[in-house]
């Protein structure tokens, strides 16, 4: 069940400085770890990742072949049954190290754990029930049990290898919720100028994710990154993630299994005024920049992972749906950075889908001015209005011109409209007519690519949102 938010007339904690580290309420745990002699295999490949965290891949490495027997993770032997084991030994191994390290919490030696279950005569299944949680907890004198249990694991190799993987991490102690609430508390407290998330994980459970993507490795076959090492990036994000839901009850977007995203089409504005400045002043030319795509759908690709494949609505899926109801893309949109959330919702729930990302360009504007008015260029209209095309083709040698998109994002939680992220980004693209490379470039080029910087900020910012759900 979700924790109760604190009422108003709780008392409050602002001022106080509260710790991040766990309350002595729960000072150790026993992790249910998988037992490393079961699979000699898994506990190879968990020490190759070991020794290969934080080592640099070297530049020769990215155009020598790879040794024979190691090609493609010999010959994509790294899957099924083999890395749903591995990446469940991989989580168990970062979220030790995140408890120790970030929530100061204790961990019970895996050996001490597995010979307590052995003299209980407690499989890790019983352990993980509340009476063979209270008979483990008082044997090793540990406060609660943790039973991490991977829910699934997926590997899409096309253009880049994605690996996703899914898992639920049960919490088992009689001290566990009291000390989960003085957590949670103290942490809104330390964070209330910041939004939260609506709705907080289950303290018996959390479900956390975890991916990695590697692109084509270059001037030889295969892909950059093994999927070891693709194994080891997701679980440590994973164990990241569930140490951050642990400790402040907060649960990121894109993490249940089953959850489905669209992204809506994004609309632009078809042309840009231009601001002109001239040594007889600024004159606004309206309208001047014409033929902007009104579609950059294309331009705005954010990092969804780990959704993927079928997970993920295609844009023509979304676009058919729009038709069904009735809904251009700008209808979308209430205002420029609040989206209609009931036309968003309608849309999510026509699609059968648990989010919906938007993003729309708001403003495109351009600016020309002489970069030097002692160079004999020409410098403006003068005494009158030069031709559109004069104007034009005097521009990439005579004025500096500056492109501004602005662009705004947001994601839609379709159950009841939540807008959990919204954000805004603005960019430039700046020519100066000594610039060789892009002076010949038309005002149309010039704008198209300041949405396009536009649109590729906003896709940061959205990284940056989700990777707060990591801290």
């Amino acid at each position: 069940m979700t924790p109760p938010a604190r009422r108003a007339d709780t008392p409050s904690t602002a001022g106080v400085d509260i710790p991040a580290a766990t309350p002595p309420a729960l000072r150790q745990v026993a992790l249910l770890a998988p037992a490393p002699a079961e699979s000699a295999e898994v506990l190879r490949l968990l020490q190759t990742a070991r020794k290969a965290r934080g080592k640099r891949q070297s530049l020769s490495g990215l155009f020598a072949p790879a040794p024979e027997g190691k090609r493609e993770d010999a010959r994509q032997a790294l899957q099924g049954a083999l890395l749903r084991d591995l990446e469940e030994a991989l989580f168990c191994d970062a979220l030790a190290r995140q408890l120790r390290e970030r929530l100061d919490i204790r961990v019970t030696p895996e050996s001490q754990t597995q010979a307590a279950l052995a003299a209980l005569r407690l499989t890790p299944a019983q352990a993980a029930q509340p009476e063979g949680a209270r008979a483990l907890c008082a044997r090793l004198g540990c406060d609660a049990v943790l039973a991490p249990q991977v829910i699934r694991v997926s590997v899409r190799e096309e253009k880049t290898r994605d690996l996703a993987f899914w898992v639920a991490v049960q919490m088992v102690g009689p001290r566990l919720s009291e000390d989960l609430a003085v957590r949670r508390a103290g942490t809104r407290s330390r964070r209330r100028s910041r939004r939260e998330e609506p709705g907080l994980a289950a303290p018996s459970e959390i479900i956390a994710a975890g991916a990695a993507s590697s692109g084509r490795a270059l001037f030889r076959m295969g892909y950059a990154r093994t999927r070891l090492n693709l194994a080891d990036q997701a679980a440590r994000q994973a164990a990241a993630r569930a140490a951050h839901t642990l400790e402040t009850g907060e649960a990121g977007p894109l993490m249940q299994p089953q959850d489905r995203i669209a992204l809506a089409p994004v609309p632009a504005p078809p042309q840009a005024d231009q601001l002109l400045f001239t040594p007889q002043g600024r004159r606004v030319l309206p309208g001047v920049v014409r033929g902007l795509p009104p579609d950059v759908s294309s331009r705005f690709t954010p990092d969804l992972l780990p959704l993927f494949g079928k997970a993920v609505i295609a844009l023509e899926e979304t676009r058919r749906a729009m038709t069904r109801l009735g809904l251009a893309p700008a209808a979308l949109w209430a205002q420029e950075e609040q989206p209609e959330k009931a036309r968003a919702q309608a849309l999510g729930r026509q699609l059968g889908v648990d989010y919906l990302l938007l993003a729309h360009v708001t403003d495109i504007e351009m600016e020309a001015g002489t970069a030097d008015p002692q160079a004999g260029h020409p410098a403006g209209p003068g005494g009158g209005r030069l031709a559109g095309s004069a104007l034009e083709s005097a521009r990439p040698m005579a004025r500096e011109r500056v492109a501004r998109a602005e662009a705004a994002g947001a994601l839609v939680r379709v159950a009841d409209g939540a807008v959990l992220w919204s954000d805004r980004a603005a960019e430039s693209m700046t020519v100066r007519p000594e610039d060789s490379l892009t002076a010949g470039l038309s005002d149309r080029q010039v704008a198209e690519d300041a949405v396009h910087f536009a649109l590729l900020e906003l896709q940061r910012r959205f990284r940056r949102y989700r990777a707060r759900f990591e801290r």
